[in-house]
């Protein structure tokens, strides 16, 4: 009787085998080809308008319908230009898909504020605090309409039913919903607090932290996590574990009147803040700016302790140069020189740690963008 012996597979074909596998699921995923019943629910959707309507427009045409004086609109949520690096919306297979919907005679839109631009930073602060701040400061710099995308919105069937029950608001055959813009608030705004972006904080991780006219170092600080307390009453961006950290204050005197009073006032509080955990950090802020005070040409040393969390250091900041803040010694719980690798872990945050932070008082900000004057 002979015997039949069953070869076992070469293991070297059989990692070829899970690796082609695995480039097959990576080129599905990428292309949104997995998202079948995302695709299915948007043409559904425009099914719907298209019996109510009689067709769904695109939203060039409904653009290119209005004058080019204007036709002027604002993207949302906020999308730092050129390109993040993330393809945030469902319904958009890169980056500049925006640009298909812009009508060939022409637009003014927020899309194109270079990173770290004024404009940009001023769009990346409103972006964080959600759509309602957007659309109010839309509404603030004079644009008529704000086009919200709905793949990149949830709820987005809300959403959808919020464009639904306004006047003037239309659902395009792209998946974006075209509110109308006027000087006076829109009541469907306040409606806008229920809605949130799908990835929360990729205003401010698409360039480099940003808030209230200061742009921080890409490197040198860690970008803010987004919280989903409304009522949250300041914004903080932490430091990460260097002995030197960087950021620059643009000169309000240079900026638009709404830009100017949009980022809060000039004389509110900048607070750094001591991580908790350590009991001091002796620092030293250095200004290179002709208009800062006399004093900040040189190294001003601040202390912070345990005892005193906090020190205001917005007179020190000085205006359209980059500012320096050196570490000199950071104290332990115990009161005994510490060493950046043993800096105490962030609130909530199991891998990032920090000396020290920057504070905002974000309450003031917030409502400076939702009961703005008249432009």
């Amino acid at each position: 009787m002979s015997t039949v012996r069953r070869q076992s597979p070469d293991p070297l074909w059989a990692g070829f085998g899970l690796l082609a596998l695995w480039i097959l699921i990576e080129l599905l995923s990428s292309s949104r080809w997995l998202e079948v019943s995302t695709i299915q629910q948007l043409l559904q959707r425009q099914q719907e308008d298209k019996t109510r309507n009689g067709s769904t427009p695109r939203l060039s045409d409904l653009l290119d319908a209005v004058p080019l004086e204007r036709r002027t609109v604002w993207f949302a949520p906020y999308t730092t230009f050129p390109e993040t690096g993330f393809v945030e919306s469902r319904l958009r297979q890169g980056v500049y898909d925006a640009f298909k919907v812009f009508p060939d005679s022409g637009i003014t839109s927020n899309y194109g504020a270079f990173k770290l631009s004024p404009a940009d930073s001023l769009m990346a602060q409103a972006s964080s605090l959600g759509l309602k701040a957007e659309a109010e400061l839309g509404r603030r710099l004079g644009y008529r309409f704000f086009a919200i995308d709905l793949g990149a919105i949830e709820p987005s069937q809300a959403l959808i039913q919020l464009c639904v029950r306004t006047a003037g608001c239309r659902v395009s055959s792209e998946g974006y919903a075209l509110f109308p813009l006027h000087g006076s608030p829109d009541p469907w705004i306040n409606q806008l607090h229920r809605f949130q972006r799908l990835i929360p904080g990729l205003a401010q991780i698409s360039a480099a932290p940003r808030w209230d006219g200061l742009v921080f170092h890409p490197d040198q600080w860690w970008p803010p996590v987004p919280s989903s307390n409304q009522k949250k009453e300041t914004f903080i961006i932490w430091a990460r574990p260097r002995w030197q950290v960087m950021l620059y204050r643009y000169d309000r005197n240079q900026l638009p009147q709404a830009a100017r009073s949009s980022w809060g006032q000039s004389n509110q509080a900048i607070l750094l803040r001591l991580a908790k955990g350590l009991k001091g950090v002796d620092l030293c802020i250095q200004s290179k700016s002709s208009t800062a005070p006399a004093q900040t040409q040189g190294c001003i040393p601040i202390e912070l302790r345990s005892s005193s969390p906090t020190k205001d250091i917005g007179p020190l900041l000085g205006q359209g140069t980059v500012t320096t803040i050196k570490i000199q010694w950071i104290y332990g719980p115990e009161g005994f020189p510490y060493p950046l690798r043993l800096l105490p872990l962030l609130p909530n945050d199991l891998q990032r740690t920090s000396p020290f932070a920057i504070e905002f008082p974000a309450v003031r900000l917030h409502s400076n963008l939702h009961h703005p004057s008249s432009p």
